[in-house]
């Protein structure tokens, strides 16, 4: 049995059942035709329609993910989260995958499951199981693989503008922790969509726009606190105009997850 994600046209679902108040554009100014255009490029997410708008290509020779012929458009699919330190060894994947063969034969018990998500224990101490340097290395090294490709999707859809749609699969949020503190996740929450180590991977790229996609992003805290968007898109090639974004340099050594 496939996990949820595995399939690709499941993360489509994800993302066109969130609502607008769980959305941010970063664009260049809120009102101009780039930033509307960034609007429309999410509508195309919308739940109406979906499948008859975005064709799914992924079997194809001709690359990337998903084509929208109506506007224009197609997308390329990619995952990445905060558990492997190269990219290949992922224990918390690993138990997914072996929880998913467990559930397997019950399958027939809940013949209207629409999405099965599984949440493993690998009982790894926090710093080899969510782990901040896992993380954003992940983003990197999993954008820039996908950004080579870009020459020949761009001559296999000539004209149509390109989306990367990146799912963060971590959970919780992190926290940059306070000089001191070695007992308490009390500081600086972590906003990955303004951390300059994510937006170094993609803002000088050739990429029409990046959607990250944070569907986890759940976390709890003493009194109120910030609700992070579950999807940003970037206009990236008018991003540095934005009056919305911030670079933010995290100390990596003061950096833990809530999921400690």
């Amino acid at each position: 049995m496939k996990l949820d994600f595995d399939i690709e046209s499941n993360i489509l679902e994800w993302v066109s059942e969130l609502e607008p108040g769980q959305c941010a554009i970063i664009s260049d100014f809120d009102g101009s035709e780039n930033y509307q255009n960034t609007v429309r490029v999410l509508e195309t997410l919308s739940d109406d329609g979906l499948f008859e708008r975005w064709r799914d290509n992924s079997a194809s020779a001709l690359p990337p993910d998903f084509i929208d012929e109506k506007d224009g458009l197609m997308m390329e699919v990619m995952r990445f989260d905060d558990h492997s330190p190269d990219g290949k060894k992922n224990p918390n994947l690993a138990r997914q995958r072996q929880m998913s063969r467990e559930l397997e034969p019950m399958m027939h018990l809940f013949p209207n499951a629409k999405h099965v998500v599984v949440i493993p224990l690998t009982d790894l101490p926090t710093e080899k199981d969510h782990n901040y340097r896992f993380y954003y290395n992940g983003f990197k090294r999993t954008v820039k693989k996908h950004l080579a490709k870009i020459p020949s999707y761009r001559q296999n859809h000539p004209g149509k503008r390109l989306v990367f749609l990146a799912v963060d699969e971590s959970s919780g949020v992190y926290f940059e922790r306070d000089p001191g503190d070695k007992e308490t996740n009390f500081g600086k929450l972590h906003i990955p969509f303004f951390d300059t180590r994510f937006l170094e991977a993609f803002e000088r790229s050739d990429l029409d726009y990046l959607i990250l996609f944070c569907p986890f992003n759940y976390y709890e805290s003493f009194g109120c606190h910030p609700k992070l968007p579950n999807l940003i898109i970037f206009d990236v090639k008018n991003m540095a105009a934005s009056d919305m974004l911030q670079r933010i340099d995290y100390d990596e050594a003061r950096m833990i997850s809530s999921e400690k």
